[in-house]
C-alpha cells in the first residue's frame, strides 16, 4: 500500500519532496504532492477529446505531525475538451479533501473536536491558521450538524451580570452544576428574563443559541 494512503488516508498522490517554512510565525512542514491517478482521455460530460490545460496548485491543511503544522501543496493536472459550443475543464476530485475550507478531512475534524475544548486563538497556533479561520471552520461545523445537536437544559441556573466594552451590560447563564458557560443575552431587566425563558423553555425549544457561545 501507498505510504501517504496508509499513514495520511491520501491515494492517488505522490511525494515530491517535505520542506519546512515559516508560515504565520510557526515552524511548519510543507508536503509537495503530485496527482498520479487516473487521467480521462475524453470528457466525461460531452465525450470530446481532452488536451492538457496546465496544471494548478493546492495548498491545504493537514493535522501536526510530530509537533509541526502540516501542510500540504498539490499540484493537479487540468485538461480542457475541445467542444466548441462549450468547453469543459476536467481536473481530479482528491479524495479526503475538503477544498472549500482548503484542508483534509481528518484535520477538518480535528480542528473542530480541539476548538470546542480550547480557545480559537489555542487552537490556530498548531495549524499555523489565524483565530478568526479557526472560528469559520467551527462555526460551519455547527450550522452543518445543527440537527444533530443537543444542548441539555441544566438542571441549576446560575444568572449573573457582566459590562462588555461596545456592547453594554449582559447577561450571563451558567451551569452551576457542571460549573459551565451556558447563555448570554443583551440587557439585563426583569421582562427580558422572563420573555427569554418563556420563549425558549415553556416550549421546548432550548437555548437560543444555533451553536454553544466560545472564546
Amino acid at each position: 500500500m501507498d505510504i501517504l494512503q496508509e499513514i495520511l488516508g491520501l491515494k492517488d498522490l505522490h511525494i515530491d519532496s517535505i520542506s519546512e517554512e515559516q508560515i504565520k510565525g510557526k515552524h511548519c512542514r510543507v508536503l509537495h504532492l503530485t496527482y498520479c491517478g487516473e487521467v480521462p482521455d475524453t470528457c466525461l460530460i460531452c465525450g470530446a477529446k481532452l488536451y492538457k490545460h496546465g496544471t494548478r496548485k493546492l495548498v491545504v491543511d493537514d493535522t501536526p505531525l510530530t509537533g509541526y503544522p502540516v501542510k500540504l501543496e498539490i499540484t493537479i493536472p487540468r485538461k480542457r475538451c475541445a467542444n466548441s459550443a462549450g468547453a469543459h475543464v476536467w481536473r481530479p476530485t482528491l479524495n479526503e479533501i475538503d477544498e472549500h475550507h482548503k484542508m483534509t478531512r481528518r484535520a477538518l475534524l480535528n480542528l473542530t473536536e480541539k476548538s470546542m475544548r480550547t480557545t480559537f486563538a489555542d487552537t490556530a497556533l498548531d495549524y499555523a491558521l489565524s483565530p478568526n479561520t479557526v472560528k469559520s471552520v467551527f462555526v460551519d461545523f455547527m450550522q452543518d450538524n445543527r440537527k444533530n445537536l443537543r444542548f441539555k437544559t441544566p438542571v441549576f441556573l446560575g444568572i449573573d451580570e457582566i459590562k462588555i466594552k461596545h456592547m453594554g451590560e449582559i447577561t450571563v447563564i451558567t451551569d452551576l452544576e457542571h460549573r459551565t458557560f451556558f447563555d448570554m443575552l443583551k440587557g439585563r431587566n426583569q421582562k427580558q428574563l422572563i420573555e427569554y425563558f418563556i420563549l425558549n423553555y415553556s416550549t421546548g425549544k432550548g437555548s437560543t443559541l444555533s451553536s454553544p457561545c466560545h472564546n
